[in-house]
């Protein structure tokens, strides 16, 4: 299926993702920061990366906990080294882990505009790190603009491996969650939407969600907005993955 450069492919998303892009076919090399490897590091990057025909970027600090200097110099200037090694690479497509932290809804309790949400949903992105991937989704439309070269953003709420899963619904049990933290996606969906990201056939610059087809706790995603007060325009999920399931053909497993 062909060569891929997989930045973070230490991290918890990214061990899943090598897993399910070699069982797909594809050879992967790895790029990651706990074997000493920078990602804001070009030529580091193309040298790891000869022979590839994509690159997955799954590398970043995951959230706030660093300083927002930090936060942006690595998330941001590190998604542009890696577009800079694709074009010099000649890749074909690249693939970027985005996150529901893009909309800005993480930030000071603030209510979307309407639920399920989807890609149209206005970002209020305010905090390093989801203003830094409102960056990175910035910078790849722009990329793709320019060079060609397909790129992919992929959206994921709260990552869950399927025991984690079972710990937050224990959870939500004995201690009711705020809205954002009841959807969720399954870590093998995540691989399997990035595999299908690299399979799809498709041009230009993409940005979708992925989640599971429900919500954690016994609520239905319905009653959440009721709850919440907040405009409700149908499904099963606070997230709407149609647009994934469209380019990609995707589907959540749950």
């Amino acid at each position: 299926m062909g060569a891929v450069l997989l930045t973070g492919h230490r991290g918890k998303i990214g061990v899943a993702t090598e897993a399910a892009l070699t069982v797909g076919g594809f050879t992967v090399s790895g790029f990651d920061l706990a074997d000493g490897d920078d990602v804001r590091d070009v030529d580091r990057l193309v040298g790891r990366g000869r022979g590839a025909s994509a690159i997955v970027h799954l590398a970043a600090m995951p959230n706030d906990d660093g300083p927002a200097k930090e936060v942006l110099d690595t998330n941001v200037f590190g998604t542009w080294a890696v577009l800079a090694a694709a074009e010099r690479l000649g890749v074909q497509r690249v693939v970027v882990a985005s996150s529901i932290h893009a909309t800005g809804l993480f930030e000071d309790g603030r209510l979307p505009d309407y639920l399920p949400l989807d890609e149209q949903h206005p970002s209020y992105a305010r905090s390093a790190y989801s203003t830094s991937k409102l960056m990175v989704e910035s910078a790849c439309e722009s990329f793709t603009q320019a060079t060609g070269i397909a790129t992919v953003c992929l959206r994921p709420p709260l990552v869950l491996e399927p025991r984690e899963r079972a710990g937050m619904e224990e959870e939500l049990a004995s201690s009711p969650l705020d809205w954002r933290w009841r959807t969720w996606c399954d870590i093998r969906d995540v691989a399997d939407a990035a595999v299908r990201s690299l399979r799809a056939p498709l041009d230009g610059h993409h940005v979708v969600f992925v989640a599971s087809g429900g919500v954690l706790g016994n609520l239905s995603a319905a009653a959440i907005a009721g709850e919440l007060g907040v405009e409700w325009r149908g499904g099963t999920s606070l997230i709407d993955t149609r647009a994934a399931q469209r380019l990609l053909q995707w589907a959540p497993r749950s």
